[in-house]
């Protein structure tokens, strides 16, 4: 069996939702039959996030308050 998960234990993340843009860090990989989901830390605060909730690349306009269309 081949397990293709996008991200890896110990990669920098940015949550495509937080205004922030607060970088964790991936502590975790959760294997369902639908996909994946990830245990994230930052600072002390653990979160959980699917995969599509996700982004390696901090998304600089949000951090601004804008969102895209």
């Amino acid at each position: 069996m081949t397990i293709q998960n996008k991200y890896q234990i110990g990669e920098t993340v940015y949550l495509r939702t937080d205004f922030d843009q607060k970088p964790y860090y991936i502590t975790q990989i959760h294997i369902y039959t639908g996909g994946f989901s990830y245990s994230l830390s930052s600072n002390g605060h653990d979160t959980g996030a699917y995969e599509f909730e996700i982004s390696s690349v901090k998304d600089s306009l949000l951090s601004l308050g804008i969102e895209k269309q």
